[in-house]
């Protein structure tokens, strides 16, 4: 016997042994196999096709996860779409608590990032201040938008004088070559 699942995205082929060893539990899955067609027992067909409007990765996560006794996520596999198609289909709650799990780790270490960079001392390609991107706001910057005039001692924008406060306000802006430093805050290792 074997099982062959028509995912939204591809399809699976699981053998019989597998099915036995690691997914005939008590669960959705196991339930849809059994009764396929109204109510009728399908476990004695050579080969069972299911159509299933579900994305494959996801479909092999939870089976991989059952297999390992450990959650297992595939690439691409979404932790929100995962933890519902683990409750839509009646998954062991340890699954579900492990993906609860793993979206907070990845939600504080996103946090993290995020707050290293707003914590992080640029300087203003305006008015050459340091600034921290946490403190920045429409005001914070003063500066002019033309060259100062040595020969009258002021600004050609307003006039003002070299000791006067800009004339244009708004946010502080970074210089681009700080973004480097933006980009590698951003991609260093989890383990780091």
């Amino acid at each position: 016997m074997s099982i062959k699942l028509e995912c939204r995205d591809g399809s699976v082929t699981i053998p019989k042994k597998y099915y036995e060893d690691y997914l005939s539990g008590e669960w959705f899955f196991n339930s849809l196999i059994k009764f396929k067609d109204d109510g009728k027992e399908t476990l004695e067909s050579d080969h069972i096709t299911i159509e299933l409007w579900e994305n494959k990765a996801a479909i092999l996560s939870l089976f991989d996860s059952l297999r390992f006794m450990k959650l297992t996520v595939h690439d691409g596999v979404s932790l929100d779409y995962l933890e519902n198609l683990a409750d839509m289909w009646c998954a062991p709650q340890w699954i579900i608590d492990e993906i609860q799990k793993k979206r907070l780790v990845e939600t504080k270490y996103i946090k993290s990032k995020q707050l290293n960079i707003l914590n992080h001392t640029f300087k203003c390609i305006n008015c050459s201040a340091g600034y921290r991107e946490i403190d920045n706001h429409e005001s914070a910057c003063y500066h002019h938008n033309h060259l100062f005039n040595h020969n009258t001692g002021t600004y050609n924008c307003c006039n003002r004088s070299q000791d006067d406060r800009g004339c244009v306000i708004g946010y502080h802006n970074v210089y681009p070559c700080n973004y480097n430093s933006i980009y590698n805050m951003l991609n260093k290792n989890k383990d780091e």
